[in-house]
């Protein structure tokens, strides 16, 4: 009788910690994306070579299962996929950290808001049973249509555009030089306003589009696009 009741307490107690292992997932680390308070992410820049650290905290392996990753930037839109490869198979023990490597996002304004956005990242496995702990920050996001700033509403007069060899810069008085910069398609700075300067030669750079950014006395970040021929 002993015997039988010993078994039936250990046949219970593996019971409940079946019932209790599972894999749960969460972002760690997100890398080579715009996360940094004072980043923006355009519509037209490839965000490529975005590296992810996904651990699992859980008590149970997750066993050669596709991670999924998601992004939610304007709720209403619902989430956009940031990461899918169904011919990548992971395999991570509990309380492993299990790195995804060089893929590419493009932000697009079906799920952005123009302006300051709260993003919310988090993972999740096709198959198996997990729960999800998200990672969230801001992202500000310029479209090429409505986050173009016009020019009659900006503070900030730029001739010519589009550029050949210089453009010069008429800057209100309250304006600090620090806060204007001008950024190409990839997001790299090119320039950076010094006081008192208002003449910026370009004849070296390529052609294209260019962004000049600027912050208004109020806090708002905006934008202008600028052609280089």
């Amino acid at each position: 009788m002993k015997l039988r009741h010993l078994l039936l307490t250990i046949l219970m107690a593996i019971g409940l910690i079946n019932a209790s292992a599972q894999v749960h997932l969460r972002v760690s680390s997100l890398s080579r994306f715009p996360v940094a308070p004072t980043d923006t992410a355009y519509e037209s820049l490839s965000y490529d070579s975005i590296q992810v650290l996904v651990e699992n905290i859980g008590n149970t392996i997750l066993n050669a299962d596709n991670i999924i990753l998601y992004i939610l930037g304007n709720p209403a839109s619902g989430p956009d996929i940031l990461y899918d490869d169904t011919n990548a198979v992971y395999t991570a023990q509990a309380g492993s950290v299990t790195p995804i490597n060089s893929f590419t996002y493009n932000f697009r304004p079906t799920h952005f808001d123009d302006g300051d956005n709260i993003v919310v990242v988090w993972p999740a496995a096709r198959y198996t049973p997990h729960t999800s702990d998200s990672l969230t920050f801001h992202v500000y996001f310029v479209s090429l249509l409505a986050g173009i700033d016009k020019p009659v509403e900006s503070p900030i007069m730029v001739a010519p555009n589009p550029i050949n060899d210089y453009i010069v810069l008429d800057l209100p008085p309250e304006m600090a030089s620090k806060q204007v910069r001008i950024i190409d398609h990839l997001g790299r700075t090119v320039f950076s306003l010094k006081e008192g300067q208002n003449y910026i030669p370009t004849d070296n750079w390529a052609p294209g589009m260019y962004l000049l950014q600027y912050t208004e006395k109020g806090g708002k970040q905006v934008t202008r696009r600028l052609i280089k021929n």
